[in-house]
């Protein structure tokens, strides 16, 4: 029976001793980039999901008043849950029905970089004229146009997130955090504190949205932008496609 095997030139390829056992032809080479690609494409998703939270972290400013008006003296732990999965209910339901879908539709349909903006801004309107709705609630015109103002502002601020990102992700944690202090200042009013912020507050708010989305408008302008969302779409184009067939 044998001691041992040699496997004479073969053990380089486990010990990395000699360098030729390796081809550095054109052909070689193109295949390795193309193992890489799917190799560390996850890492690569990874990153823009976090460059998106950091573009949607700003949104998180118009919490403030909502935190001021919660109860936190009287706030139970079933009651964080419920808010927690509410909002989370919201968030997601919400970017997916009203950014990924259109602009992902968008953006296959076209297929032209230049008309990035335009999509953004087309999201973002038709978010914003969705609070006409809030009329048949009885809210006044001046609230609801305020409502509508957000809503623009960061519609336009989702919307360039995602379309420059290539990842919905972003947009669903933030809106879901900006959710949750909404949810629960309803379930736990502080005590003595009005029930809804005042004009002026609102108007303050609302220019704030309108300035967060105008700087994401101005990002995708910059630029390299348009260059690299074309990459990033057209690569999302072809893998959706070689995958039908």
């Amino acid at each position: 029976r044998a001691v041992s095997y040699d496997c004479g030139d073969e053990n380089s390829l486990t010990l990395w001793s000699t360098p030729f056992d390796f081809c550095f032809g054109e052909h070689t080479l193109r295949a390795f980039r193309e193992w890489l690609k799917g190799e560390y494409a996850g890492s690569l998703k990874s990153k823009n999901t976090g460059r998106g939270i950091l573009m949607m972290l700003p949104v998180l400013v118009l919490t403030v008043p909502e935190i001021g008006r919660i109860g936190f003296d009287h706030v139970k732990p079933e009651g964080i849950l419920f808010a927690v999965l509410t909002a989370l209910v919201g968030g997601v339901g919400e970017e997916a029905a009203f950014r990924a879908m259109p602009c992902a539709w968008l953006t296959k349909e076209k297929r032209n970089g230049k008309d990035f903006l335009k999509h953004a801004s087309l999201v973002a309107l038709i978010f914003a004229l969705l609070r006409l709705t809030d009329l048949l609630a009885r809210a006044s015109v001046v609230d609801t146009l305020l409502g509508m103002g957000s809503s623009f502002g960061y519609g336009l601020l989702a919307a360039a997130v995602f379309l420059r990102c290539g990842t919905i992700l972003p947009c669903m944690i933030v809106h879901t955090l900006y959710n949750i202090p909404g949810q629960l200042a309803t379930a736990f009013p502080r005590e003595g504190m009005a029930p809804d912020e005042t004009l002026s507050t609102k108007l303050i708010l609302t220019g704030i949205a309108l300035l967060i989305g105008s700087l994401s408008y101005l990002y995708l302008k910059r630029g390299n932008a348009e260059a690299e969302m074309n990459s990033l779409w057209a690569e999302k184009w072809n893998a959706n496609e070689n995958s039908k067939v």
